[in-house]
């Protein structure tokens, strides 16, 4: 992350478990005040969890953030907090109130104190923004393996693609491929149709 965060018309970088258009790993987040079965048994849908590092927010630009961006400061060992969509905190909080709240992933786990409620999503199909999520610090999720490295440039990318898979293959050799894709791409397939239309 530093030595391309370092390089020439990088602007900004972040991780994540995955890139942004992914779906994460299913999920039934709680309150105090209502358990997981009376929030999600028989709802025939979950929310998605997913974690990401510090400027992972700015890096999608996402405008609609209420509160802070994870910083270096959401660690291992630092009180655990989460930042929830907008759909998600309508499920958990109905009466709103979601800033502050505690959610739990389990009775084990211990609470995530939200800081933030982001407005729209872009998950599983970037075209249905209204999937109910909770983002996570890289840092706090023990078990999560960053599988995405989000860079945004200040110019064109095209010529930026090279020199970060070099960059990525240098740091880390035993990597058995290093793919390096514009944002875009990645759902060109889904705006296609309704471009032609």
């Amino acid at each position: 992350l530093e030595r391309v965060a370092a390089q020439d018309g990088v602007e900004r970088a972040a991780l994540s478990i995955r890139h942004p258009y992914q779906g994460g790993q299913g999920s039934a987040p709680f309150t105090a005040e209502q358990t997981q079965q009376e929030l999600w048994r028989g709802k025939g849908e979950v929310a998605y969890s997913t974690a990401v590092g510090p400027n992972f927010f700015a890096y999608v630009a996402a405008k609609s953030l209420e509160g802070p961006d994870f910083t270096e400061e959401d660690k291992a060992g630092a009180p655990k907090v989460a930042i929830v969509n907008r759909n998600l905190a309508h499920r958990l909080w109905p009466s709103g109130g979601a800033m502050g709240s505690c959610l739990f992933f389990s009775e084990l786990e211990g609470c995530y104190r939200v800081i933030g409620v982001l407005g729209g999503v872009w998950k599983l199909q970037a075209l249905k923004r209204d999937k109910m999520t909770v983002y996570v610090p890289l840092a706090q999720a023990t078990e999560a393996v960053p599988g995405a490295l989000l860079v945004r440039t200040r110019g064109s990318v095209g010529p930026m693609l090279a020199p970060l898979r070099s960059t990525v293959q240098s740091v880390v050799p035993n990597l058995p491929a290093v793919t390096v894709a514009r944002a875009r791409d990645l759902v060109a397939g889904e705006f296609r149709p309704w471009r032609l239309g």
